[in-house]
């Protein structure tokens, strides 16, 4: 009698480890669907020339709650660009890299053509970028930006290298769209924009669209 109760505790004693085992290797494999699958994308690093080796394959991450979270690489395909940076919460923080994505100029000689750094103040965002002319370390234009928590409102200050005076743009959503913001030089306005083209008027300044216009303002003044 005492072997049958020995052997049916040791049977017990099986069942429940395997019932454990078992619990852990669905934990595990939810788990890993979670990262791998649904939530992360894992990249190839010989698509993103010169993307750092301290950085990880497992990028885009969303949590919980669908924000964006840790690394992410942003891929440009119509302008063969990327850049790569952390998140936390849906917002990005720190310091944000853009690369040219071209293999012919090889990993080390792939230039940055800009650089973003994120930091909180109060309810405002502020983004200071520096942003490469003619891939030359010599020649970076300054743009420094202030947004409102939900992008409502923001104040942009843009240098050009070499330039002496700064372009001023003020943008608020809640305007009719032809007049969300406007960029001003010298105290001057040389157009209004939707607030969805920021970016698109901060590369004509730097393509020297106004120039005429500048040098107009610049004899009167």
């Amino acid at each position: 009698m005492k072997k049958c109760h020995v052997y049916a505790d040791i049977y017990k004693l099986l069942a429940i480890r395997q019932i454990v085992r078992s619990f852990l290797i669905l934990v595990l494999f939810f788990s890993l669907i979670d990262v791998n699958g649904q939530n992360c994308n894992t990249i190839d690093r010989l698509n993103f020339i010169g993307y750092p080796d301290s950085l990880p394959e497992v990028t885009n991450c969303r949590g919980e709650m669908g924000l964006k979270q840790g690394v992410w690489i942003n891929n440009s395909n119509h302008n063969n660009t990327y850049s790569y940076g952390r998140y936390n919460d849906g917002n990005k923080v720190g310091v944000w890299i853009y690369r040219l994505n071209d293999e012919k100029l090889g990993e080390h000689l792939t230039p940055i053509i800009r650089i973003d750094t994120f930091s909180m103040q109060k309810d405002s965002i502020i983004v200071n970028s520096v942003t490469s002319r003619n891939f030359s370390s010599l020649n970076w234009d300054h743009t420094r930006s202030i947004f409102n928590k939900d992008s409502s409102y923001l104040q942009v200050t843009h240098n050009l290298a070499n330039s002496h005076y700064v372009f001023k743009i003020e943008c608020n959503s809640n305007l009719n769209i032809d007049k969300q913001c406007r960029v001003e030089y010298r105290e001057f306005v040389l157009n209004y924009f939707p607030i969805d083209h920021l970016d698109i008027e901060i590369e004509r300044l730097n393509l020297f669209y106004y120039e005429r216009r500048i040098k107009e303002i610049d004899e009167m003044k």
